[in-house]
């Protein structure tokens, strides 16, 4: 949500020198950004090397225990960050439920896809859970 300026004062968040507004001088931490001053530029990434794997390094991360495959029938499509995104509750619901071991890379390998249905009877979300 954004603040307007007199909404955070009527808060008790007061502007400081720094284009940050604060309550009532705590610590950063409780910081607000000024929704109308300008950010820094950003910075571009740094490219990183990834390690080169050994072969017992392989062994665990190339086969997975376990295969999470979640397909999303809906009536409208995601962009597959979002629909990633929002399946992290349904993924830690089935690992509180011991379905899986664990929602790491080496324990499990994730796939996501969506199907557009017609009607919003036709909506669901199908689980499908492999072990190897």
């Amino acid at each position: 949500m954004n603040w307007t300026t007199e909404q955070l004062k009527e808060k008790g968040y007061t502007l400081a020198p720094d284009g940050h507004y604060y309550y009532d001088h705590k610590p950063p931490s409780r910081r607000l950004l000024d929704t109308l001053a300008k950010h820094a530029p950003k910075r571009a990434l740094v490219k990183v090397r990834k390690a080169k794997e050994t072969s017992e390094d392989c062994t665990a991360k190339c086969n997975p225990k376990y295969t999470l495959a979640l397909t999303r029938f809906s009536t409208k499509t995601l962009d597959v960050d979002n629909l990633a995104g929002g399946s992290k509750p349904l993924i830690d619901q089935i690992r509180y439920s011991k379905l899986i071991p664990d929602d790491n890379p080496e324990s499990v390998e994730i796939t996501f896809s969506q199907v557009k249905v017609r009607t919003q009877a036709e909506q669901r979300t199908e689980i499908r859970i492999t072990k190897a």
